[in-house]
């Protein structure tokens, strides 16, 4: 069986929340300076170990952060100090703000500047590793503003993608459906079946993490 399965799959979404929230104050902090992508793997990796543990599979896996270029795997306890680490499954962690539509386009479609989608990485890593199993997760942020500010650039550089108190479910829900939407597009057109198999939300709707498997018929 699968480590990661529909029946789980969002209780580690719900995890990663848990863990990234548990300070809120850093948490928006580092998305007010522009860190989206940045000091969080340990909260992540932590995370997944404690996720690992929920479901009785720690005896058999646990999270390396990464591991050659694998943002995180999950590693095979028997394979520790044998020639070389069998991965079981490849997870990619992609980051956006809700605001930043053509980033998440380009994320999940790829682009003329950068070809490879993070669905296309996540695969590479896994038949370089031989993991059975490739997965993204992503997370989308839609921070709001609380207070005016003067007008002019802030030197906070992720200030641009924060929101007034207006339409902040909307903003969120937009973007998650575009993820969603953009799935089903590389789907019909890359004869795929990646599949969102889990998400989850804060209760402030301004935080969301859902786990993408990557599946490519062709392989």
């Amino acid at each position: 069986m699968p480590a990661i399965t529909t029946q789980n799959a969002t209780e580690l979404c719900q995890e990663i929340l848990d863990s990234l929230l548990r300070d809120t104050e850093k948490f928006w902090s580092s998305l007010q300076s522009g860190k989206g992508e940045d000091n969080k793997g340990g909260l992540i990796e932590t995370a997944i170990t404690k996720w690992l543990e929920s479901q009785k599979k720690n005896e058999e896996f646990l999270v390396l952060m990464e591991h050659g270029k694998i943002d995180f795997a999950l590693i095979r306890r028997d394979s520790v100090g044998q020639c070389r680490l069998k991965v079981e499954a490849v997870i990619e962690c992609k980051f956006n703000y809700a605001k930043q539509e053509s980033e998440i386009s380009q994320r999940i479609l790829g682009s003329a500047k950068k070809p490879k989608s993070a669905l296309v990485q996540a695969q590479e890593y896994a038949s370089k590793y031989e993991a059975k199993e490739a997965y993204v997760l992503y997370l989308i942020a839609a921070p709001q503003r609380n207070n005016n500010c003067p007008s002019g650039p802030s030197p906070d550089a992720g200030w641009q993608y924060w929101s007034g108190p207006r339409g902040k479910l909307h903003t969120l829900g937009d973007a998650v459906k575009s993820v969603k939407s953009l799935v089903d597009d590389v789907n019909r057109r890359d004869k795929c079946v990646h599949q969102l198999i889990g998400e989850a939300h804060d209760k402030d709707n301004l935080l969301y993490c859902g786990l993408i498997q990557c599946t490519d018929l062709r392989a």
